[in-house]
């Protein structure tokens, strides 16, 4: 009975099983495509694997709450979607692509699985290309800006190149907005700009952006030449002209002289010289200067910037005073400002003896004694926080003795330029204190180019110390001496090499408070700048000379101070080489030739004192109506001793109970005591006087900075205040 009913318990749980079982769904293996949807539905245990390619949705919920998993993995491309859940609650998985997927678990499927094939994709667009540019058209070299855009409507740019057209190119960067390019052409012509572009399809832009640019040769001014003679005579008289207008690179399109008397010639538009006669007059009863100028303009409207100029002399019939000319260029500008002078002196009935200008600063220069325009150049400095106005004027007196009435005068504004001035910084301890006050000072003299030419500090004592120009902080100590309470002003003053000074110099207060009594012993103490030496030296100097058979020429001077010259360096910046460039010292000739451009070295090696000229050969008379021209820069190279003296003065009250004097100096220096040589050590006291002079100087090869001390002692005490000994140098002389 028992084993009958255990049978029947068996036979039924295996008959539920095998209904539970032929209730689900059983799958294996399944593989879904997207041809047509397909819909599961029901409760089943096992594992689903599909693929396909398209897009689905998997939702599902546990049987019965607490018993099985749910899982799901799922692989959409290059995407895993892991979903993970108990059977109390239900998953939804999404994807699209190419994917392939388990599942397992006992589930029921509610939910759909639909595949649908991709759409087509759409068809690729080429991308676009714009392309600006500012300027396009000018004279070569030409910079030109341009403004580059490549972008694609439906991807990404892969390249976009900009070819200039001149056999260059730049690859610009593969972003869609527009970009900034420079680019300069070199020579001349008309170039094609191309830009082109490539997307990440690999599609070309198929009318790529141009633009097109032009690049003209600069067009060189035309050149005039214009010789008269005579260029100087009574009213009336006739002049004749020879003029030739030119053009390098064109034609003329005109060529008129005008004579500066209100009348005017039309010459032929042709470049051989041409010959024009004019007569001058003059009615009033001086003379008068006519300049003729002859004006050029090419077949491009340009138009020469310097035309040659002639000064005509219209003489009246009674004038016996020289007259002075007088031009200048630039009469405005920063210091320094190197001004250009065209002076000429003439005299109606004779001859010139004294031509000189005076430039304002308070150098002068002589000129030749020649009816003849000369050139001269001066270099004008300012060293105020204002500008500076200079009146040059130019003087002349005749054969007869008489002189110009109304020279000619020309005024030159200088700039300062306070931005470069050196400066000065200066700190002193203690500020204050009895009688002898010793004072220790840091001293520092700068300059923006580094080119300090002194630096000076005053004790505002009578006494001043020169420093070195190494522009590092200095220590000088320094002994204050005074009967009564008193207060010096110590100044600290500095110049460079281009002659500017620190118009607000550092300065400091030292109070001296009267000494409670005075000492037996008194110091007096000198501070010297001195020097012997043999330094090197060069002096420079640049002009352009010409001379004409006709009309003379002009001449380079320069005055050498006595000295030894070793070397002459000359620089020709440009000629014509129709004859000899001639150097000399005073009369003596070192140097003729006809030099190219170019730098030449001329060894003298020599003792001199005096002019050095350089003058350029007239072409002759073959050629009269040419000028042979040199532009030059002319350098001596010299050496030259430098003596340098610091003479002082000193006072001695009293010389009752002077009982012996003594003196200390640095190696190297040279004493004079009242015009007596005298040595470190003890001296004579006769020597020494109420007033006295001290000089010092340096010996051969030698410069020293330094300090001196004279030690008077005194018999016996004095009363306080009945004698002062205090030192008053005098000022820095030259020797």
């Amino acid at each position: 009975m028992i084993k009958n009913a255990l049978v029947l318990s068996v036979l039924a749980v295996l008959l539920l099983a095998a209904t539970a079982e032929a209730a689900a769904v059983r799958i294996g293996v399944t593989t879904f495509s997207p041809v047509s949807p397909i819909t599961t539905t029901g409760t089943f245990t096992g594992t689903v694997i599909f693929t396909g390619t398209g897009t689905f949705t998997i939702s599902g919920s546990c049987a019965s709450a607490g018993s099985g998993t749910f899982t799901a993995t799922v692989t959409p491309g290059s995407v895993v979607v892991v979903g993970t859940g108990t059977c109390a609650g239900s998953g939804v998985f999404t994807g699209s692509g190419a994917f392939s997927g388990t599942l397992r678990g006992t589930f029921i499927v509610t939910g759909t699985l639909v595949f649908t094939t991709p759409p087509a994709p759409a068809a690729n667009s080429v991308p676009e290309t714009t392309l600006a540019a500012t300027p396009i058209s000018g004279n070569a070299p030409l910079t030109t800006v341009f403004t580059a855009l490549c972008q694609d409507p439906d991807g990404l740019i892969a390249s976009c190149v900009l070819s200039f057209g001149d056999g260059t190119t730049r690859i610009l960067s593969n972003i869609q907005v527009p970009q900034t390019i420079q680019h300069t052409y070199m020579r001349e012509g008309n170039f094609l700009a191309t830009l082109a572009a490539v997307d990440n399809a690999g599609a070309q832009d198929q009318t790529p952006a141009v633009a097109t640019i032009s690049a003209a040769a600069l067009n060189r001014d035309p050149q005039t030449e214009l010789f008269a003679t005579p260029i100087d005579g009574r009213s009336p008289f006739e002049v004749t002209f020879l003029a030739a207008c030119r053009d390098d690179d064109g034609t003329i399109s005109s060529c008129e002289l005008e004579f500066g008397d209100g009348e005017r010639a039309v010459l032929q538009n042709m470049e051989s010289p041409q010959t024009v006669m004019h007569q001058y007059v003059n009615t009033e009863d001086v003379k008068i200067i006519r300049a003729a100028i002859l004006k050029a303009r090419d077949d491009k409207g340009a138009s020469d910037q310097t035309p040659d100029v002639r000064l005509i002399n219209v003489l009246p019939g009674f004038d016996k005073r020289p007259e002075t000319f007088l031009e200048a260029s630039p009469r405005r500008g920063k210091t320094p400002l190197e001004v250009t002078f065209i002076a000429m002196c003439f005299d109606a009935d004779g001859e010139i003896r004294d031509c000189e200008i005076n430039f304002g600063d308070g150098e002068t220069e002589e000129l030749l004694n020649t009816e003849k325009q000369q050139e001269v150049t001066h270099v004008y400095t300012n060293t105020r926080l204002d500008e500076i106005k200079f009146k040059a004027e130019l003087k002349a007196t005749d054969d007869d003795g008489f002189n110009d009435v109304t020279p000619a005068e020309v005024q030159v504004i200088v700039e300062t330029d306070i931005g470069r001035a050196p400066n000065t910084i200066l700190s002193a301890t203690p500020l204050g204190g009895p009688s002898p006050l010793v004072v220790t000072f840091t001293a520092r003299c700068t300059d923006l180019e580094k080119r300090v030419t002194q630096c000076r500090l005053d004790f505002g004592d009578g006494t001043a110390q020169s420093l070195p120009l190494n522009e590092d902080a200095h220590t000088v100590k320094h002994i204050y001496r005074s009967g009564a309470k008193q207060t010096f002003v110590a100044k600290l003053d500095a110049m460079d090499h281009e002659g500017l000074i620190d118009l607000s110099p550092d300065t400091l207060n030292i109070v001296v408070n009267e000494a409670a009594s005075l000492a037996q012993e008194k110091t007096f103490e000198f501070s010297f700048d001195v020097k012997n030496t043999v330094e090197s030296r060069q002096l420079s100097a640049r002009k352009r000379l010409s001379s004409a058979f006709l009309f003379g020429g002009s001449e380079l001077r320069m005055r050498i101070p006595k000295s030894h010259v070793d070397r002459v360096v000359l620089e020709v910046a440009d000629t014509n080489n129709l004859n000899d460039l001639v150097i000399s010292m005073d009369s003596d000739e070192i140097y003729r030739d006809e030099p190219e451009k170019g730098t030449y070295t001329i060894p003298v090696g020599e003792d001199f004192e005096g002019t050095l000229r350089v003058r350029a050969e007239s072409p002759g008379i073959t050629r009269f109506w040419e000028s042979n021209f040199y532009d030059v820069r002319v350098t001596v190279f010299y050496r030259e001793r430098t003596e340098q003296f610091s003479e002082q003065s000193f006072t001695v009250p009293t010389l009752l109970g002077l009982e012996r004097a003594e003196l200390s100096k640095p190696a190297g220096v040279t004493v004079t005591l009242n015009e007596v040589p005298v040595e470190s050590g003890e001296i004579s006291r006769n020597l020494i006087q109420q007033t006295n002079t001290i000089r010092f100087g340096a010996e051969p090869d030698a410069a020293v900075a330094g300090k001196a001390f004279l030690i008077l002692s005194y018999s016996e005490q004095r009363p306080a205040g009945a004698v002062s000994f205090l030192a008053y140098p005098a000022q820095l002389r030259d020797p």
